[in-house]
């Protein structure tokens, strides 16, 4: 059946969406109504309406009462179950006391009136009618109905001045029971408290803003948090089982996390303030655990947007934890991760740049010579070529990367070529017979030139970024060419290599050749080269007098 629209206040806070909620459950299925009494009846009275739903019910007839209020709450249709459910719900006094903190009592005749405009459906005639008078009964009847009106305050408020008035609260008691049975304020605080916040869960903070007195606040907020700490707990501790070399199980059980606490978090956060010790120390155990998560993904990931898919985690971590040796680790971690995302290659050519990468790794551990330059120019040509059509010719990105490639070709050609030279003058001034002639030396060092300008030509298919171009690579490949032209080694155009730039000049004084400084790094930590090139400085001791003799 479809709730009958209720008469507005214009102070109303909305709680429920539909008939069903859980807190309507504990007014429309009070005991005391499905029996059709108020919560001060007889024990004659519900006897007798006991009787008169049975002999109903046998006849397959729904019985109907006054105080069902159908007209406010969905119809009540009862059965033999139902009926003895009730009957045993009201048998023990303090159960008789819980139900009947959420019904009414029939006092007054301003509660005979008012029960008329309930019948009517004019809940909020009803209401005026109790603010008339102040009495427990005016109190307790205006606290179920703003209940039913979705009115939170306004049942708190009433109910709370109830039990928290000596006089009232006695009052209550010896009607809804009798004057032998006693309870505390605290206790049927409490009772009220438990019921509510039961009921209503997801609605805490409304309960914890209403309630009035540090004791009864602390009380709610224990009786709030709990549930979502422990919750949180038992979270975490499901993610510290994953085993922290699985890397997509640990990365998966992360954002798994995340999903799982997010709504939890916010929940305890707008229950407690972010100062609260509670709330600190809950949320940088959360946050340090999901930072955590991001790091053995990447650590023991191979995959090539693990940096990009880890720092993601690592972010809401760092967004959630409070503490200043949480936050210190987060920005450490954070930023390692930002640093290796800002050098990541553009994601159309990660496979090209893995290749790229693998080739540079093998090469590193490759002794300076030149064959291995050229080997490392021949594969990674057509690599680059892919990830130029991908980009264009002018990409930073491509530029760098071609750049990097000519860089440490170029290394191994001048350290190749300087070594022959210091090679032949140590041998020489050693007195090795097969180097005494300057024939000897001359063959060695124009044997290493020829195969250095081999090598350029195939660098001067690549292109590079225009400060390495003009500042080091011409520099270097100028005086490798004057230096080619004395010994005699050929340095025309190959056909199938575009000619250098007509700009370089050539250079007055015969300078040595140098290898300038590149660097790459490589570790678990970074994702980069997988080497790090140190390039020193290689100067050829070129002596003119082996040219000319």
């Amino acid at each position: 059946m479809n709730r009958p629209v209720r008469e507005s206040t214009g102070t109303t806070i909305s709680l429920f969406m539909s008939a069903e909620s859980r807190l309507l459950s504990l007014i429309q299925n009070n005991p005391f109504r499905v029996l059709g009494v108020y919560a001060n009846a007889s024990t004659k009275e519900i006897v007798a309406n006991i009787g008169r739903t049975k002999a109903f019910l046998k006849v397959n007839r729904d019985v109907v009462f006054s105080s069902d209020f159908s007209q406010i709450l969905p119809f009540i249709r009862r059965n033999v179950e139902m009926v003895t459910n009730a009957e045993s719900q009201l048998t023990l006094p303090h159960e008789k006391i819980k139900y009947a903190l959420y019904w009414f009592v029939k006092v007054t005749p301003l509660d005979d009136i008012a029960f008329n405009h309930l019948n009517a459906g004019e809940i909020t005639s009803a209401i005026a009618i109790w603010d008339k008078k102040e009495c427990f009964s005016s109190l307790l009847n205006k606290a179920t109905a703003a209940l039913i009106q979705e009115n939170l305050p306004l049942a708190i408020n009433s109910m709370m001045k109830l039990l928290q008035t000596d006089d009232y609260r006695k009052e209550f008691m010896c009607t809804v029971v009798d004057t032998t049975y006693r309870a505390s304020e605290e206790s049927l605080v409490y009772l009220y408290l438990d019921c509510l916040i039961y009921e209503m869960k997801s609605y805490g903070l409304f309960i914890l803003q209403n309630i009035t007195g540090s004791v009864y606040r602390e009380y709610v907020k224990e009786k709030l948090t709990f549930p979502i700490v422990s919750a949180l707990e038992a979270e975490i501790e499901k993610v510290r089982l994953v085993p922290h070399k699985d890397s997509h199980a640990r990365y998966n059980a992360g954002v798994a996390l995340v999903n799982a606490t997010k709504t939890l978090l916010e929940q305890l956060k707008s229950l407690c303030l972010s100062t609260d010790m509670q709330y600190q120390i809950i949320a940088d155990k959360l946050g340090i655990e999901i930072l955590q998560c991001g790091i053995d993904y990447f650590n023991n990931s191979e995959e090539l947007d693990a940096a990009l898919k880890a720092i993601k985690i690592q972010k809401y971590a760092f967004s959630i934890v409070v503490g200043k040796m949480a936050k210190d680790r987060c920005i450490e971690n954070v930023g390692i991760l930002q640093k290796i995302i800002d050098d990541l290659p553009p994601k159309d050519v990660y496979i090209e740049d893995k290749q790229i990468k693998d080739e540079l790794a093998k090469f590193c551990r490759l002794p300076a010579k030149i064959t291995y330059a050229m080997d490392l120019l021949r594969k990674t040509h057509p690599l680059l070529q892919a990830v130029k059509k991908k980009l264009g010719a002018s990409n930073g990105y491509y530029l760098k990367i071609s750049t990097q490639i000519v860089s440490s070709a170029l290394y191994y050609v001048i350290e190749e070529v300087n070594n022959a030279q210091k090679s032949t003058i140590d041998n020489s001034s050693a007195g090795y017979p097969f180097m005494s002639s300057e024939e000897s030396k001359f063959q060695e060092i124009k044997s290493a030139l020829y195969s250095a300008w081999k090598a350029t030509q195939l660098m001067d298919t690549f292109d590079m970024e225009k400060e390495f171009k003009n500042n080091r690579y011409v520099v270097n490949r100028n005086t490798l060419r004057d230096l080619c032209r004395q010994v005699g080694v050929s340095t025309s155009a190959d056909p199938m290599v575009r000619p250098v730039s007509a700009t370089m000049s050539r250079l007055p004084t015969m300078p040595p050749i140098s290898s300038s400084s590149t660097t790459s790094s490589s570790s678990s930590e970074d994702t980069s080269w997988g080497c790090i090139i140190a390039i020193g400085v290689g100067i050829i001791i070129f002596i003119l007098s082996l040219v000319n003799s």
